[in-house]
């Protein structure tokens, strides 16, 4: 078996299952760099020819508005956290039986769930 990579298609081959469909600009590649071209690309990284039609990884291109978006649903998720992390002090409050670290807690916790609104608000 052999691996190739095709710029025009930006696609891989292999020679033991697509016998005659290999582009023509298709270039081969190793075992070992396949799994590492692949192995990038599940880390967020792009696959793309280079000046030679080599297959590289680069990082994405994002958009502020992509990056935007990303960061609303990190903080959303962190808010998350914190609801469930604040539940046992919360409960340990109301009925009465909270210590002073409970309480210490969940003052903590408030802190950053209000640092993380004020991001969240400023990213609009």
């Amino acid at each position: 078996m052999t691996v190739y990579f095709s710029a025009a298609t930006n696609g891989f081959y292999d020679s033991s299952i697509h016998l005659g469909a290999i582009p023509a600009d298709a270039v081969e590649i190793t075992d070992a760099e396949h799994k590492a071209l692949l192995a990038g690309q599940a880390t967020g990284k792009r696959i793309v020819a280079d000046a030679e039609g080599c297959p590289i990884l680069v990082e994405p291109v994002v958009s502020p508005g992509q990056e935007d978006a990303r960061r609303r649903a990190e903080i959303l998720a962190e808010l998350t956290a914190l609801d469930a992390a604040s539940t046992r002090p919360l409960r340990a409050i109301a009925v009465g039986t909270a210590s002073a670290a409970d309480q210490a807690r969940l003052v903590e916790l408030d802190a950053q769930a209000a640092t993380l609104r004020r991001e969240l608000a400023a990213l609009g």
